[in-house]
């Protein structure tokens, strides 16, 4: 369970993570980041390592391509070869798991793909 949530402002984004809260058995503490949404072009790398501060763990509720470019350069080779390569289809979750002890030690191919799924899974 995320202790953390980022979330774009955009209202579809907001919806989603307003199921996902409602399912859980806590709040993870939530950050409604504008900059999710209007950087939909480029990945959310710089947001990932620098937001987070004292989270373990965090999810990210935000829009694609940045989404899919995200979890592609942060997952090692073999997952971008796979699962990932495929696309990222609106209402997935990667979940990557890093051995790096804080988050702007976070480095490119670094994440291990712990799962991906699909609605439709």
């Amino acid at each position: 369970m995320p202790s953390l949530v980022l979330c774009s402002d955009a209202a579809r984004a907001r919806e989603t993570m307003e199921l996902l809260l409602a399912s859980w058995p806590h709040e993870p503490e939530v950050r409604i980041l504008p900059e999710l949404y209007d950087r939909i072009d480029v990945d959310y790398l710089d947001i990932v390592r620098f937001e987070p501060e004292g989270a373990t763990a965090v999810m990210l509720v935000g829009h694609n391509p940045a989404a899919h470019a995200t979890a592609l350069a942060l997952a090692r080779p073999e997952a971008r070869q796979g699962e990932l390569r495929e696309g990222f289809p609106t209402g997935a979750v990667a979940v990557l798991d890093f051995d790096a002890a804080t988050w702007p030690a976070l480095v490119p191919a670094g994440g291990r793909l712990a799962a991906f799924l699909r609605p439709e899974d």
